[in-house]
């Protein structure tokens, strides 16, 4: 883990297959549990603030139940499970070790098309960006932006599965510049891969295989068949004081994920690539990608677009939603472990579930134009902050939770180049 003023980069390295589990039911004889890849930042969220409490020796009953005066000094940033602190989860993904070092490893973004190969290609695949471009006038359409997201193309192409964006590939996509498979693609299945496991239900009366239910589900392994790479997961950390974080999170195992499988916690290195500024002010243009789910109230639509299609951003910055690459959304929800003793909410022991909310997949791209304003510091406060910096009107109960647990965040790009 690094730091930088309150911020801090944790690779978490998995010892063991994981358990990755969405929010989809199972337990009945022959189901079968999907794994969730990749997962949902709230994952990472709880496994290192439990590390943190654990470790500073917090009663976890007492922080369970909010009585107050349980977090002293440093480790208020964590703040109750009703009413998080500053600490919260600003960047996850998958991760792949590269020269030592852990690189970040993300789906493919919405304006960009990963072809399949064509016969005379052979192995190779092409990437095709997506052009925002206005609509003919006799072509109509739902789309709520005045432009479409138009793949351009001379020859058939099938979509390619498979693939992530790699971390060259992200800082490219961040500075606007042409993707190249060769360089900027990495296959899925050499990030991590999936495997299935039998399991048998245990009767809760008799502690014995209950007869009849035998089911199967996915576990997820970071070591691909002994080559010399692994990976695992890649969190970055907001608001925690890095003697904290030296204290707590150096060397430590935490529990990651269903049936809490260790992973170990280790020193990285790794920022947020910066775009180009210089550009993006010039043109006063930028793209922003969604690298968590995205929490809206608008469903897809861009936090702080009014009804007249402008957006007004923090720090005074306002632009238009010019275009939107959205794929279908998904369905966010989770389990409150932290109220499983907290009076009137459920019974003992056994917590409650998170509210179930739509969200904008990974990968979501939006672009702004006729920026105008302070285009670098408010721009910066949505890469640093997240989308959370322009949602004061949306808002809600559940809000300051999802913000902890690492929704809503982004990366700014510079337009693409011609």
């Amino acid at each position: 883990m690094s730091t930088m003023n309150d911020t801090l980069s944790c690779f978490l390295r998995p010892v063991d297959v994981l358990y990755v589990r969405g929010n989809k039911l199972f337990g009945a004889a022959g189901d079968h549990g999907e794994a969730l890849m990749p997962p949902w930042p709230s994952m990472a969220a709880g496994a290192l603030r439990s590390q943190l409490l654990a470790a500073g020796g917090v009663p976890l009953e007492d922080y369970a139940l909010g009585i107050t005066g349980v977090l002293e000094g440093t480790l208020s940033a964590l703040g109750s499970p009703e009413n998080p602190g500053s600490f919260r989860i600003a960047w996850f993904s998958a991760a792949q070790v590269a020269n030592g070092q852990p690189q970040p490893a993300l789906p493919i973004p919405a304006d960009q098309f990963v072809s399949a190969p064509g016969e005379k290609e052979g192995r190779l695949q092409r990437i095709l960006a997506l052009k925002p471009l206005p609509l003919p006038e006799d072509v109509a359409c739902s789309s709520a932006t005045p432009e479409a997201a138009v793949l351009q193309t001379t020859e058939q192409a099938k979509p390619a599965s498979g693939w992530l964006l790699n971390a060259e590939g992200i800082a490219a996509w961040v500075r606007g510049e042409t993707l190249d498979a060769e360089k900027h693609l990495t296959p899925m299945h050499d990030v991590w891969r999936t495997e299935t496991r039998l399991g048998i239900a245990r009767d809760l009366a008799t502690g014995t295989a209950a007869e009849g239910q035998i089911y199967t589900s996915d576990v997820v392994s970071f070591c691909a068949d002994g080559d010399a790479t692994d990976g695992g997961f890649l969190a970055v950390v907001k608001g925690l004081a890095p003697e904290v974080a030296q204290e707590y999170l150096t060397a430590a195992f935490l529990r990651l994920g269903g049936d809490g499988r260790a992973a170990a916690a280790e020193i990285s290195a790794w920022q947020l690539p910066e775009p180009d500024w210089a550009r993006i002010e010039k043109e006063r243009a930028c793209r922003i990608m969604l690298t968590t789910p995205g929490i809206f109230a608008g469903g897809w639509k861009l936090p702080g677009v009014d009804e007249d299609g402008v957006w007004h951003g923090p720090n005074g910055l306002t632009g238009r939603l010019r275009c939107a690459a959205v794929p279908r959304h998904q369905v966010v929800s989770g389990w409150d472990l932290a109220a499983l003793n907290r009076p009137g909410r459920t019974a003992p022991g056994t917590g409650h579930p998170k509210p179930a909310q739509k969200a904008a997949p990974v990968g979501g791209v939006y672009w702004l134009d006729e920026l105008d304003g302070d285009i670098r510091g408010g721009l910066s406060a949505l890469m640093h902050e997240g989308l959370w910096a322009c949602m004061d009107r949306e808002l809600d109960a559940w809000s300051a939770q999802r913000r902890a647990e690492g929704f809503n965040n982004c990366l700014i790009g510079a337009p693409m180049t011609d």
